[in-house]
């Protein structure tokens, strides 16, 4: 059964969570759903979160403080990245997936489907 469960990160009210979320479910997957805005991610968690990924996949590039710093042609350094993201958790790119030590962040139908065969 450890191989049918998925830790999912997610914001209730996004629209792309919800899908992938269905997607999971619909293909069996059990879920283990935190809310990233009622219990946000502390330091420690978002840096192993991120491990050694390019912290520019793990930003949302929609958020309102991506926007205003224009984070697209000046990203944040991890340390930084890390520290915004614990006070504003819009910031975090979501859902993010984690199926055994394979991650993915947002949600892309293709990518999702190679993480589940994995």
């Amino acid at each position: 059964m450890a191989g049918r469960r998925v830790r999912f990160y997610q914001k209730s009210s996004c629209g792309a969570c919800r899908m992938a979320k269905e997607e999971l479910e619909s293909l069996g997957l059990m879920l283990d759903v935190r809310d990233l805005i009622r219990e946000p991610l502390n330091r420690n968690e978002l840096t192993d979160l991120i491990g050694s990924t390019d912290i520019r996949e793990f930003l949302n590039p929609a958020a309102v403080l991506f926007k205003q710093r224009k984070m697209e042609a000046s990203p944040p350094t991890k340390s930084e990245a890390i520290r915004l993201m614990m006070e504003d958790p819009n910031l975090i790119k979501r859902p993010i997936i984690i199926k055994g030590k394979r991650k993915l962040f947002g949600f892309e139908q293709q990518k999702l489907k190679e993480l589940v065969k994995a």
